[in-house]
């Protein structure tokens, strides 16, 4: 079994179906069928139940997968090391954000696009607790997520606090005021972003809102944040956001109102793992974030 089969394991076992692999893999069906087939005869077990449509892991499957992964990894990592030895930029960026942390980060991709043509990129979106998995099984290199973080042995660096914003409609705001009492927004039908994964900024949202009523006006969670913004468009009801996260979406009809009575703010941080190689391109990213990159031995630069 060589690394070109462990690829072709691992695209059938993310994808679930025989045909999605060979079209994410850009090759014919019947051969990567025939590959599967080559190594459960070599290992002499069975790595997936085929059904009609599509195929899932047995045990030894699963097994096989998460060893797959991090050797791939390990391997990819090492490739890059090599060829970066020169001080070139190349392969793939892998970086993890919150939607909230999204505005931050895409700037500076896309002077990383400008400038490093040849570099390529894998962008999740995901609550503090799923980039902390991401992190630790290394499938992405930096996290800009918000404290507090409570990922092991990492390196938390807290950049400016971005404050919230009460976000309504302007056909529906006083354009007249410049900010809004908590103590008016809980009574105000909240439309709010709930976690899909874990706990996140939602529940700090929530026991703030819980500070000045028992029972605020929440309306909606919803677990999309297109969904979300359609919401607030459609009238829906209002919401509280990072006030940078507007420059994400048409805002023109929206009001973005300063929030009295309240330090709610969203505190983001950049954040990497001790120890775990850092590709050129991911100490650049860092260094544009405002933090000093580690150096090729581990150390700080």
């Amino acid at each position: 079994m060589d690394l070109r089969q462990l690829r072709y394991f691992v695209a059938v076992a993310e994808t679930g179906q025989i045909t999605a692999a060979a079209k994410r893999l850009n090759i014919a069906q019947p051969p990567l069928s025939q590959q599967l087939k080559i190594i459960e005869q070599e290992l002499g077990v069975v790595l997936f139940e085929r059904g009609k449509k599509s195929v899932t892991l047995t045990a030894e499957g699963v097994s096989l997968y998460r060893r797959a992964v991090d050797l791939l990894k390990m391997f990819d990592e090492m490739v890059v090391e090599v060829q970066e030895l020169g001080g070139g930029v190349h392969g793939m960026l892998s970086v993890g954000t919150t939607l909230y942390s999204a505005p931050m980060l895409l700037d500076h991709l896309t002077y990383l696009r400008k400038t490093y043509p040849r570099l390529t990129y894998r962008i999740w979106e995901g609550e503090p607790d799923r980039l902390q998995e991401l992190l630790d099984s290394r499938s992405i290199e930096v996290a800009i997520t918000n404290i507090p973080v409570r990922i092991p042995h990492a390196h938390v660096h807290r950049m400016q606090p971005d404050p919230f914003v009460f976000v309504t409609m302007k056909k529906t705001a006083d354009v007249s005021v410049d900010s809004i009492h908590m103590e008016t927004i809980v009574q105000e039908p909240i439309v709010l972003l709930g976690p899909v994964y874990g706990t996140g900024i939602y529940n700090q949202i929530v026991d703030e809102l819980h500070r000045f009523s028992d029972r605020p006006n929440i309306v909606c969670e919803c677990h999309d944040s297109t969904l979300l913004f359609r919401l607030i468009h459609a009238g829906f009801g209002s919401t509280i956001l990072p006030k940078s996260v507007l420059s994400l979406i048409p805002h023109d009809d929206l009001a973005a109102i300063a929030i009295e009575g309240s330090s709610l703010a969203y505190e983001p941080a950049v954040v990497y793992k001790e120890g775990a190689h850092l590709s050129n391109a991911a100490k650049i990213l860092i260094s544009r974030l405002g933090v000093t990159a580690p150096g090729p031995s581990g150390s700080e630069a």
